[in-house]
C-alpha cells in the first residue's frame, strides 16, 4: 500500500511562489526549513487552537531559515519583524521570535478565532526578504480535555495502534492516517488505498469509510467498511461504498506500513436480503433515491466481533427498527466472519448472518461500537439524521442484556463517530478518546463548513473522556 509522509508534504502540495514562500534577493535567502520544523505543521498553512496546551503552532513553532551567500549569519547580524494581518486574531505581541545562526524560531499563541496573514519581514543591512503564514485560530472546547488533530476534518473511523498512535479512517477521502494521541497536529503518516481496492476508473471511488474492527485471532489484521449507503445528488447505489477491506499493520507506533490483503464488494446485498427476511424492508430502505442518513435508511456506522470473538456486529445508523414502532437500533451478526471472509480474496462458503439483535439506545442508533480491554462493549449513539444527539451506552455484548447510559450531556452536540481505548500497559483506565467528524463544523467564523476548506486549514478533534 502506498503511504505519504506528512513531514514531506504527503498532504499538502505547495510550490514556492513570489508571494512570500521563499525569498527572492539572491545573496539573502530566507525560507521555511520544513526539515526542521515539526512534523506536526507543515508552513505555511498553519491552524491554531485558541487556549489548547499542545498546539504545535505555539508549542514547537516554525523553523525559518537564513543564509547569505551560503555564509554563516549569527543572530546579531539580522532581525526579523513580524506583521499581523489581523491582530484581533493574532496580536504582533503574541508572535514569539527566538533567533540563533542561521535560523529562527517563530511560535504563535492566537487571541480570537479567525484568519491572519503573518508576514515575516527579515532584515539585514539594506537587505529585505519577506515570508507569509497563512494562519487560521478556532476555539477549544470548554471542560473537555481536546486534541485538535489537522490536515483532514472528516474522521469516521478509529482504532489505536498502540498507546501513543491511533489510525484513522475518513469518509471523505480513500486514506488511513497515522495520528499522534497525545498531540495536536499533522498526521505522521498517510495512506491511500485507491489503487488497492481498484476504484481508480470507479465512476465513484469513494468508500465512505465508516467502521473499523481489530481481529481477535490476529491483531495485525484490521477490517474497514464503507457506509454501504446511497450517495450522490440523487441518492444512488455507489457500489465503491460497499467495499470491506483487510489490511495488515506491519511495523510498530508511527513507522507502521500497511499491507493491503483483499477485498469483497457483495456485503450490502447480503445485508438488504438478510433485513428483508427478518421484516425490515431493507430493499425498500437501500432504494434509489432514498436517502440514507434517514430513520427508515440504510446506512452502516459500527463494526465490531461478538464476545465469541468469531461473530462480527455490523452495526446500522439507519434503519431504526421495527418498521412498525421505529425506537431500537439493530445489530446484523456475522458467524465466523474471519473463516467466511478469508482476508476479502474469496469465500469459503456462503455467508451465514444470524438473528437480528435490537438494542433500546433512547432512540438513537448506531455511531460507533468498540470492545473494550475489560471485555465490556462501548456504544457511541446518535441520530439516524443529521441532527446532533450523541450518547455513550456500555454493553456486554450479548444480545439478551440491555445497554446501560453512561454519558450524554456534556457530548450530545458533538458529531463522534469513533472511540478509541486509552490504556496503560494494556490496561482498563476508564478513559477513552472520542473521534468526532467535523466535516461540517465552521472553525473560523467565515461560514465555511471544515470539509471545504483547503486541506491546510481542516481538522477534527478527538475528546478525552472518564466512563462513569
Amino acid at each position: 500500500m502506498k503511504f505519504i509522509k506528512a513531514s514531506i508534504a504527503g498532504i499538502f502540495v505547495f510550490l514556492l511562489n513570489i508571494n512570500g514562500y521563499a525569498g527572492t534577493n539572491d545573496l539573502l535567502h530566507f525560507e521555511f526549513n520544513v526539515a526542521k520544523t515539526t512534523s506536526f505543521l507543515h508552513p505555511p498553512y498553519i491552524s491554531g487552537v485558541i487556549g489548547d496546551a499542545t498546539d504545535p503552532a505555539f508549542t514547537k513553532g516554525i523553523i525559518v531559515s537564513i543564509t547569505k551567500n551560503n555564509k554563516t549569519i549569527t543572530a546579531n547580524d539580522y532581525q526579523i519583524k513580524a506583521i499581523s494581518s489581523n491582530a484581533i486574531v493574532v496580536a504582533e505581541n503574541d508572535i514569539i521570535i527566538d533567533k540563533n545562526n542561521n535560523e529562527a524560531t517563530i511560535k504563535i499563541k492566537p487571541s480570537t478565532v479567525g484568519y491572519s496573514n503573518i508576514t515575516l519581514v527579515l532584515t539585514k543591512g539594506k537587505d529585505n526578504e519577506e515570508l507569509v503564514i497563512y494562519y487560521a485560530a478556532s476555539s477549544s472546547n470548554k471542560n473537555l480535555e481536546t486534541l485538535w488533530h489537522t490536515g483532514f476534518s472528516d474522521a469516521s473511523a478509529a482504532i489505536a495502534i498502540d498507546e501513543n498512535y491511533m489510525l484513522v479512517g475518513d469518509d471523505e477521502k480513500n486514506v488511513l492516517s497515522i495520528y499522534d494521541r497525545k498531540k495536536s497536529g499533522l498526521p505522521a503518516k498517510v495512506f491511500n488505498y485507491d489503487n488497492d481496492l481498484n476504484l481508480t476508473s470507479a465512476a465513484s471511488k469513494e468508500v465512505d469509510c465508516e467502521a473499523v474492527a481489530k481481529s481477535p485471532k490476529n491483531n495485525n489484521l484490521i477490517y474497514w467498511t464503507g457506509s454501504m449507503g446511497n450517495g450522490g445528488k440523487h441518492f444512488e447505489e455507489k457500489p465503491s461504498r460497499s467495499t470491506i477491506f483487510c489490511t495488515k499493520i506491519n511495523g510498530t507506533g508511527a513507522n507502521i506500513n500497511i499491507e493491503y490483503k483483499g477485498y469483497y464488494t457483495e456485503l450490502r446485498k447480503d445485508l438488504i436480503k438478510w433485513g428483508d427476511k427478518n421484516g425490515y424492508k431493507f430493499s425498500a430502505s437501500a432504494a434509489s433515491g432514498e436517502k440514507p442518513k434517514q430513520i427508515g435508511g440504510f446506512n452502516i456506522e459500527g463494526m465490531v466481533f461478538a464476545p465469541d470473538s468469531t461473530t462480527l456486529y455490523i452495526a446500522f445508523r439507519a434503519p431504526i427498527v421495527p418498521i412498525t414502532d421505529r425506537k431500537n437500533a439493530l445489530l446484523a451478526p456475522i458467524k465466523n466472519f474471519e473463516d467466511w471472509f478469508i482476508n476479502g480474496h474469496h469465500r469459503s462458503k456462503n455467508i451465514v448472518i444470524d438473528k437480528p439483535i435490537e438494542l433500546d439506545l433512547g432512540g438513537r442508533a448506531f455511531r460507533d461500537i468498540t470492545q473494550l480491554s475489560n471485555a465490556t462493549y462501548l456504544i457511541i449513539a446518535g441520530n439516524s439524521t443529521a441532527e446532533k444527539n450523541a450518547a455513550l451506552y456500555m454493553w456486554s455484548g450479548f444480545a439478551n442484556d440491555a445497554p446501560k447510559l453512561v454519558s450524554d450531556n456534556s457530548i450530545k452536540d458533538l458529531n463522534i463517530e469513533a472511540a478509541v481505548e486509552i490504556t496503560t500497559n494494556g490496561k482498563y483506565t476508564g478513559k477513552v478518546q472520542l473521534i468526532c467528524d467535523d466535516g461540517s463544523s465552521e472553525f473560523y467564523n467565515d461560514g465555511v463548513a471544515a470539509k471545504n476548506l483547503d486541506d491546510g486549514f481542516k481538522k477534527f478533534r478527538s475528546i478525552i473522556i472518564t466512563l462513569q
